[in-house]
């Protein structure tokens, strides 16, 4: 993955680890239809996932920054609006949707998460990445400190995830659900996998 001239020289390393965390649940031998949650101005994951032989019948990328020049060179369908609002897709219509350490950054995590309920198929899954709460102070000291990773990125976190915060915010969910959850990165991000039942 290339490296944005601005970007901190940690970003596309824990980009790509993240990546390759998510891309083992998604599967090689039929297209599914996908939504890229938060997939940032590039769309980085399409082109991880084109060389990794994952196919599409449907890449719906959406974020608010997303560039014109990513939905013009991909086969995506570009959805350029924050992740806060309600996703415009109907119910029961999405394989998979990931959203790689989106969820600390907005304010209503449970929408979020029960928006990615309401628009998967029956056996769909939501694949998020997002930093344990032991992360916090190194990403910190790696950010504030060091320029290592992203200072504005950083001070968009509202919260870190626990497996058990994250259970928490799915309790009250009307859309039957099991989550898996493992760590990765020595124990700092986690990678949860909510499939709807």
């Amino acid at each position: 993955m290339q490296n944005k001239p601005d970007e901190e020289k940690l970003e596309p390393l824990a980009r790509f680890l993240r990546f390759g965390h998510a891309i083992k649940h998604l599967p090689r031998n039929r297209k599914i239809k996908f939504v890229d949650l938060g997939c940032g101005p590039t769309v980085p994951f399409y082109k991880f996932t084109n060389k990794r032989n994952v196919n599409f019948d449907t890449y719906f990328a959406i974020d608010p920054l997303i560039n014109k020049e990513a939905s013009k060179n991909y086969k995506i369908k570009a959805i350029k609006q924050s992740i806060l609002k309600l996703i415009p897709l109907p119910d029961n219509s999405i394989d998979h949707v990931f959203a790689s350490a989106v969820i600390e950054h907005v304010d209503y995590p449970e929408q979020i998460l029960n928006e990615c309920l309401r628009i998967l198929k029956k056996d769909g899954t939501a694949i998020f990445t997002t930093p344990t709460t032991r992360a916090k102070k190194l990403l910190e000291f790696l950010s504030f400190k060091l320029n290592l990773i992203s200072k504005e990125l950083m001070l968009e976190h509202k919260q870190y995830f626990t497996p058990e915060s994250l259970g928490e915010l799915l309790q009250s969910s009307p859309y039957p659900h099991s989550v898996s959850h493992q760590y990765f990165e020595f124990g700092l991000n986690n990678l949860f996998v909510i499939k709807k039942l």
